[in-house]
């Protein structure tokens, strides 16, 4: 293993790592408006893994080496300016193409789109527990009979078919995922998607059982390429 090899693999674990660390971050804080900690850890060890695919398919950091050695003394400011911004543009154009909304595709056929979501009570509820889900695209409500919602990724149900569902829950730290269904999926462009979720809880006080609506809603500035 050559010593210019090993440069560009070290490079790549620590841009690797930081750049997951702050995409889960940032992507928790878009999509709930906090952090959920047990949630980026699952998020930041995808991130790295699809980081680290993307970087070594792709010779990145080698572009970066080139343009800077081009134009640069080694060692100097500009020389280390160079190396990355060839290093960083092409990457994070890969990682904008490869996190763009995508439409749900099945059998050949764009069937609708969808989204993930986390509860945001302290424990998993029963499926008949939750009030309801509402989403707007560009401030246009989707029908409800047009949303469907699995907590597991197996089970799919209508929101008219959860308010019987006591015995199949969504747990905590589990994403549960909305789908809309619209041939065709989103049109090519940029959307703003918006997810309502009402939950509905039950605190036991000494005066008896005390109901309790949870509502949380999340904005998703979604790009669609149209496929």
């Amino acid at each position: 293993m050559n010593k210019q090899f090993k440069e560009i693999l070290v490079m790549n674990l620590m841009y690797n790592l930081l750049l997951a660390v702050i995409l889960s971050i940032v992507a928790q804080i878009m999509s709930f408006g906090t952090v959920m900690w047990p949630a980026v850890l699952l998020d930041m060890l995808i991130a790295y893994i699809l980081e680290m695919v993307i970087a070594l398919g792709l010779p990145f950091s080698k572009w970066g080496m080139n343009l800077a050695n081009k134009y640069a003394e080694p060692g100097t400011l500009k020389y280390r300016l160079l190396m990355t911004t060839g290093t960083a543009i092409p990457f994070a154009i890969a990682m904008c193409l490869g996190m763009s909304f995508i439409n749900v595709v099945e059998n050949g056929k764009v069937i609708g789109y969808e989204m993930q979501t986390h509860i945001t009570y302290y424990r998993g509820i029963p499926l008949s527990m939750i009030n309801y889900l509402k989403v707007a695209v560009d401030g246009v409500e989707v029908p409800e009979e047009d949303i469907r919602f699995t907590p597991d990724g197996i089970d799919w149900f209508t929101l008219k078919e959860m308010e019987t569902v006591s015995s199949i829950k969504w747990e905590y730290g589990t994403p549960g995922t909305v789908r809309v269904l619209k041939e065709g999926g989103l049109s090519k462009g940029h959307h703003q998607v918006k997810l309502t979720v009402c939950t509905r809880t039950a605190y036991k006080r000494r005066q008896g059982t005390v109901p309790c609506l949870l509502l949380e809603q999340h904005t998703f500035p979604f790009r669609s390429r149209g496929i």
